[in-house]
């Protein structure tokens, strides 16, 4: 798995979980998670995670970046 395609996956799904809740809880809990979280990319798994989502691509998920 390129890190690349990884990557590209973790920051189309933040996206997602981004605008599909994003409300006063979610602010609070995103709060949560910065402070409680050293770097953006850390705080970005960790949403995912939350949100029950895999922090890895599914085999049949396609890179709309890809080269």
């Amino acid at each position: 798995m390129s890190a690349r395609r990884t990557i590209h996956y973790r920051m189309a799904m933040e996206l997602k979980v981004d605008v599909d809740q994003w409300n006063e809880e979610f602010a609070s809990s995103y709060l949560e998670l910065v402070a409680s979280h050293r770097t953006e990319q850390e705080v970005g798994l960790a949403q995912l995670i939350r949100a029950g989502i895999s922090p890895d691509p599914p085999d049949d998920w396609k890179d709309p970046h890809a080269e």
